[in-house]
C-alpha cells in the first residue's frame, strides 16, 4: 500500500512502513482525510494511516447484519459514510455476535440510535460514533450504489440497469431532487468521487475485463460529460478486477496491475478526455526509521548523555553529604513529588483554558481509543504545540517566582520543604534561576526526563538531588521531626522533679 506525503501533484505515491500489505479479504475500502477504512469479510473494520500504525475500528455486526451497499469517506473532513438497508440495522437492544480477535466490539457504538423509517439508511462515523440519517426514497429501486462526500455534503449514486445512473445530494441534512447522471444502460462498473467543483462519476463500459472510463462532472450548472479517459492517443482500457479508480486532489487517478505483476499509477486533471500518464510504483520499503522513532531515539540518547556528563562532572557533590543546617534533613522524595504535582496546578488551569479555545478546531472524539489515535496525528500535534509550550512557560515562571520570593514553592510550603544551597545557606538568585530552567527542561523531555529525575533522586545522588539541583548546587530540606521529638523528650526529663535524696 502506498501514500503520497507531498503536495506536489506530479509526485507519485511511495510505499510506507505503516501501510503494509493487509492479510484477509477486504470487501469495502474507502478513505477520509485521516486514513483508509477497510472492512473485511469477517466484519472487522481496520483503520490504516500513512504515518502511524493501523488500529482496529468498530465491529460492523454491531451496526448492521449485512455488508454496506456503499462505503466512502469525506474528501475534506475526518468523517466516514456507509449506506445500508434499514431493515438490516441492529438496534441497541439486540445482542451482537463476538468480534474478531483484536477488535474492540464496543468501539464506534451508536449513541441514541434512532432507526429511520425509510428503506435505506445513511450511517455517519464521526468522533468515533456511528449515527443514522434517513436515506432517500428515490434510491430504493437501485441495484448498485456509490457514495461520495466533501465538507459533509454527500452524493448518493445508484444504478437502475434498464435506465441508467441517478443521484441525489445531501445538503444541510436534506436530500435534493433526483437527477440523471447518464441514461447509458450498458455500464458494468462505476466509481464515485468528489472534487471542489462538485461530485464526479466514472462509468465503466465494455466487456467484463476490458472497459473504458467515461467521466461525468457536476458543477453549479448541472451534470456534464468530460469524455473518456485517454492514455497517449488511445482511450484507456482497464481490467476492473485488478484496477482501482478514484478522485484525488482534483485529479482522476488510476492504479492497475500490469501483466508482469507491477502496479502502475496514473493521474490526470479533470478536463475534457483526461490524459493519464502512468509510472510504476516502487515496492522498496524505506529502511529509515520514521520521524517519531528518530525523535524517541534522540531524546533518550540526549537524556543519557546529560546524565553521564552531570554525574561525572559533579561526582564529588554526588557522593559527599551536603551541609544541612541543624534541625533539618534532606527532604523525602515523596514530599517533593507531591509538592511538584501541586505546583503544576496553575499551568494545568491555563492549559485547560487554552484547550477550550481551540477544542472545536481539533475535532476530537469522546471515545478514549479514538482520542489516543487522533492525538498521534501530526497535524493535531502542531495545533497543540503552542499549548504545550504555554504549559511549560507558566510552570517554570510560577516555580521560579515563588522560590525567588520565599525560597520555596506553594507545593513545598504545604509539605514544609524549602530550597537551600549545598553549603546550607540561602541560595542565590542565580542558583534558583538555573534549577528552575533545568526543571522545565526535564519536564519538556517527557517520560525520559521524568525517569532521569526519579533515578537521580532515588539512586544516584546521596542528597536526593535532581538535575537542576546538581547544576545549581542546591538541596531541598525539611524539618528533622526526629530531632524535635528528641528535644521534646529531653525537655520532659529535665523538667521532672529530682527525687534523689
Amino acid at each position: 500500500m502506498w501514500c503520497d506525503d507531498s503536495d506536489d501533484s506530479e509526485n507519485i505515491p511511495a510505499i510506507s512502513p505503516y501501510l503494509r500489505p493487509v492479510n484477509g479479504d477486504p470487501v469495502r475500502i474507502g478513505s477520509d482525510t485521516e486514513g483508509l477504512r477497510v472492512l473485511f469479510s469477517n466484519r472487522a473494520m481496520w483503520n490504516y494511516f500513512k504515518d502511524r500504525s493501523a488500529t482496529a475500528g468498530t465491529f460492523w455486526n454491531d451496526q448492521c447484519r449485512d455488508l454496506p451497499l456503499a462505503w466512502a469517506g469525506d474528501a475534506a473532513k475526518p468523517i466516514f459514510w456507509a449506506l445500508v438497508k434499514t431493515a438490516d440495522l441492529v438496534s441497541e437492544s439486540e445482542p451482537t455476535s463476538s468480534a474478531p480477535t483484536g477488535v474492540d466490539a464496543h468501539a464506534g457504538k451508536p449513541s441514541d440510535k434512532i432507526i429511520p423509517e425509510t428503506q435505506l439508511t445513511l450511517l455517519r462515523l464521526r468522533h468515533g460514533v456511528w449515527d443514522c440519517l434517513p436515506g432517500p426514497d428515490a434510491a430504493a429501486a437501485g441495484q448498485s450504489f456509490w457514495l461520495a462526500s466533501r465538507e459533509e455534503k454527500v452524493c448518493l449514486f445508484w444504478q437502475v440497469r434498464s435506465q441508467g445512473i441517478y443521484c441525489v445530494q445531501l445538503v444541510d441534512g436534506n436530500w435534493t431532487p433526483q437527477e440523471s447522471v447518464t441514461e447509458d444502460n450498458k455500464i458494468i462498473r462505476g466509481w464515485a468521487g468528489y472534487s471542489k467543483q462538485g461530485p464526479v462519476f466514472v462509468a465503466g463500459r465494455g466487456q467484463s475485463n476490458q472497459i473504458k472510463l467515461h467521466i461525468s462532472l457536476r458543477d453549479s450548472e448541472g451534470w456534464s460529460k468530460l469524455g473518456m479517459a485517454r492514455k497517449g492517443n488511445d482511450y484507456l482500457t482497464i481490467d476492473p478486477a485488478v484496477s482501482g479508480i478514484g478522485i484525488c486532489r482534483q485529479r482522476l487517478v488510476v492504479a492497475r496491475l500490469t501483466d508482469d505483476g507491477h502496479v502502475e499509477f496514473g493521474q490526470a486533471d479533470l478536463g475534457v478526455s483526461p490524459l493519464l500518464r502512468f509510472s510504476t510504483l516502487s515496492k522498496q520499503l524505506e529502511t529509515t526509521p520514521p520521524v517519531a522513532e528518530w525523535t524517541e531515539i534522540v531524546t533518550i540518547a540526549l537524556v543519557l548523555g546529560i546524565l553521564t556528563i552531570v554525574l561525572y562532572s559533579r561526582r564529588d557533590q554526588v557522593n559527599l553529604p551536603a551541609e544541612v543546617p541543624k534541625g533539618f534533613v534532606i527532604a523525602s522524595v515523596w514530599r517533593r513529588v507531591l509538592a511538584g504535582f501541586i505546583d503544576l496546578a496553575p499551568a494545568v488551569i491555563v492549559m485547560a483554558l487554552y484547550f477550550g479555545m481551540i477544542e472545536e478546531t481539533l475535532d476530537l472524539s469522546d471515545d478514549p481509543a479514538v482520542l489516543v489515535e487522533q492525538l498521534s496525528d501530526p497535524d493535531r500535534f502542531k495545533k497543540l504545540l503552542p499549548m504545550n509550550l504555554l504549559f511549560l512557560l507558566v510552570y517554570g515562571l510560577w516555580c521560579m517566582a515563588w522560590e525567588l520570593a520565599s525560597g520555596t514553592t506553594l507545593g513545598k510550603r504545604i509539605f514544609d520543604c524549602r530550597v537551600l544551597g549545598s553549603n546550607g545557606l540561602a541560595p542565590s538568585a542565580r542558583q534558583l534561576v538555573v534549577r528552575n530552567i533545568l526543571r522545565v527542561v526535564s519536564l519538556a523531555l517527557g517520560p525520559p526526563g521524568w525517569m532521569m529525575t526519579m533515578m537521580l533522586m532515588l539512586m544516584f545522588t546521596r542528597n536526593r538531588q535532581r538535575l537542576g539541583d546538581l547544576l545549581a548546587n542546591t538541596i531541598v530540606v525539611q524539618p528533622d521531626v526526629s530531632s524535635v521529638h528528641r528535644q521534646a523528650h529531653s525537655g520532659d526529663r529535665d523538667d521532672s522533679p529530682d527525687n534523689s535524696g
